[in-house]
């Protein structure tokens, strides 16, 4: 079994992570995270926003999607309340062989 997993800044810039992934900001609130070797078979997959304004932790309308996740990558997107796609910080974890 083998994860893939990080943090990843709203510039698409990496914060943290498992040092096997890269991350190209597609557009706003799009981005796609190419796994590094790929995947041969994957199990499964997660992302969550990161809301660091702290206090009350945000709307949970404020949200992250996975568009796709295969073998070599995944595609998320971002957005905020009103449902618009919006440029912000989350955290992934992709489980695989």
């Amino acid at each position: 079994m083998r994860t893939i997993s990080g943090i990843v800044n709203s510039n698409g810039s990496i914060s943290a992570g498992t040092g096997d992934f890269n991350v190209r900001k597609e557009s706003t609130g799009l981005y796609t995270i190419t796994f590094r070797p790929a995947l041969r078979r994957v199990h499964g997959g997660s992302v969550t926003q990161i809301f660091f304004s702290g206090g009350d932790a945000g709307d949970t309308r404020d949200n992250a999607v996975i568009a796709f996740l295969r073998n070599g990558d995944m595609r998320l997107k971002t957005g905020n309340s009103s449902g618009d796609a919006s440029d912000r910080s989350f955290t992934f974890v992709v489980f695989g062989e």
